[in-house]
């Protein structure tokens, strides 16, 4: 008797539990050749990098980046708000540039339109560019959640 009422306690508990939502999924392939000439004068670097990006329920955008082969020292690291191919200005700052570059932000509903329209980019400043060495348009993925999830940065602020 006492293991049925365990039993459906269990699965009253379970129920009453709200699901738990993985978040909308976007990433980034980040490489000099995607600098506009203009910003990068040097020439296209030969670093390359990979940011996953997941956005929650509650608006949080969990954001893991790294990157290898730069040609200079890292100095900043910003999305920007940017078609492809065309420079924009900075929208959030992360608090270092140093791979990998681990952060989460609170969006607007403006800044999650944005996003999602696939008008925000990754960029990685460096002495060899300082307007940007490196920069990755963030793109809708549905599987990026392996390498960001809210879950896995928010042990990181604890």
């Amino acid at each position: 008797m006492r293991m049925r009422y365990s039993i459906i306690a269990a699965l009253a508990l379970s129920l009453a539990a709200p699901p738990a939502h993985a978040g909308t999924g976007f990433s980034a392939h980040l490489d000099g050749f995607q600098e506009p000439a203009l910003i990068c004068p040097s020439g296209p670097s030969s670093g390359t990098g990979l940011g996953y990006f997941v956005l929650d329920d509650f608006h949080h955008l969990s954001c893991s980046t790294t990157y290898s082969g730069l040609l200079g020292t890292p100095s900043l690291s910003h999305i920007h708000k940017g078609a492809i191919g065309v420079a924009g200005g900075v929208v959030l700052g992360f608090s270092s540039p140093i791979s990998p570059i681990i952060q989460v932000f609170t969006l607007t509903a403006a800044q999650e339109a944005d996003l999602n329209a696939g008008l925000y980019y990754i960029n990685v400043h460096s002495s060899f560019c300082p307007s940007g060495e490196i920069r990755g348009q963030i793109l809708p993925d549905p599987t990026p959640t392996h390498g960001a999830s809210w879950g896995r940065l928010k042990i990181l602020y604890r």
